[in-house]
């Protein structure tokens, strides 16, 4: 029963102690390196065509812009 109690007691002060830790947080920005390293081009795809004679280069996407992912949605359907 004293086990029960204790592991009681421990579990709301670590509980208290995460919930404290968690409001000194504050918005953090990646060290410039990482920053550059996500918005860097892409690198293109090639494809070879079935007779080896023709090339395509591809180009993917990169990451969309902040802009378009906080636009509003308009769900039609």
């Amino acid at each position: 029963m004293k086990k029960v109690g204790l592991l009681l007691i421990l579990t709301a002060i670590f509980s208290i102690n995460r919930a404290e830790a968690q409001d000194q947080l504050s918005y953090q920005v990646p060290p410039d390196e990482i920053t550059r390293l996500v918005d860097a081009p892409t690198t293109p795809s090639l494809s070879v065509s079935p007779d080896n004679k023709t090339l395509l280069l591809l180009e993917n996407p990169g990451h969309p812009p902040i802009e378009k992912l906080a636009a509003e949605e308009l769900r039609l359907a």
